[in-house]
């Protein structure tokens, strides 16, 4: 007497043995990664660079480099993301390109340095303007990273399924704002950073459940970003009647980030 086994005690077993294997990559062109990802900016500045200095702030400082100042961030961001991918439909299964769908990123900038511990302008003529120190915090803005990538997988129909990728990025910020107290007491400084491209390597896995379901996670570097960040209408607030608000017309920083991207996720091939 033969013993069958209902449908779903077999699917059990070939899941937990490891023997389930998507279809072949030519019946599924699209899928889907819902998840989430982190963006860790590992941002870093070279010295605040000040010009365009009113009457009162020639007398407390000169134009050029703070020495010692500087710029970060105050950590990773993480928010809820989608991959979208389209399998090739020639290179037997193994190409794919993707994007990432996800909400803005906000990122927090901390002073650093001199920036964060010494007064911009401590005194004017030799008398103390009352001017503080900032502190660490600075500003914050707003960043979406539309990304695109190429990716290989060297055997397309194996349950466990690791890639490589390579593609570009353009790292738009949008909505940046001066938030520390010292710098908009008498003034509205606006800040804008500027948008640029950028290359990205890409490293994941993806682990089939079903010939459809998947889990995955997925690495990306983004390569070495560079945008200027402009600070115009710098006012600085004095607590000493003598003094009126020392204001700056412009301050310039050069930013570099080498941003890492995790990502985890749930997939659905169709």
């Amino acid at each position: 007497m033969r013993l069958r086994l209902p449908s779903w005690v077999l699917l059990l077993v070939a899941v937990t043995t490891g023997t389930v294997e998507a279809r072949l990559s030519s019946e599924y062109r699209f899928y889907v990664k819902p998840g989430a990802t982190m963006i860790d900016a590992r941002l870093s500045s070279g010295e605040l660079v000040l010009g365009g200095l009113d009457d009162t702030a020639q007398l407390a400082l000169e134009p050029g480099a703070v020495a010692g100042s500087g710029v970060t961030d105050s950590g990773a961001a993480t928010r809820v993301s989608a991959t979208l991918g389209w399998r090739l439909p020639w290179g037997g299964g193994h190409w794919a390109v993707e994007t990432i769908l996800a909400p803005p990123f906000t990122f927090e900038f901390e002073a650093t340095g001199t920036l964060a511990r010494e007064s911009l302008a401590p005194e004017a003529g030799g008398i103390p303007t009352g001017v503080p120190a900032l502190g660490r915090e600075l500003g914050e803005t707003d960043l979406l990273p539309p990304v695109v990538t190429v990716v290989y997988t060297p055997w397309p129909d194996s349950r466990f399924s690791p890639y490589v990728g390579a593609g570009v990025v353009y790292v738009f910020s949008y909505n940046s704002r001066i938030t520390n107290r010292v710098l908009t007491e008498s003034a509205s400084p606006e800040l804008k950073i500027d948008n640029v491209f950028s290359y990205v390597l890409q490293l994941g896995l993806d682990v089939a459940i079903t010939e459809r379901l998947f889990v995955n996670v997925d690495y990306k570097y983004v390569g070495r970003v560079e945008p200027r960040a402009r600070l115009r209408g710098i006012g600085l607030a004095s607590d000493v009647e003598l003094f009126d608000p020392i204001e700056v017309e412009r301050g310039d920083l050069r930013l570099e980030m080498n941003p890492h991207v995790f990502g985890a996720s749930v997939g659905w091939r169709f």
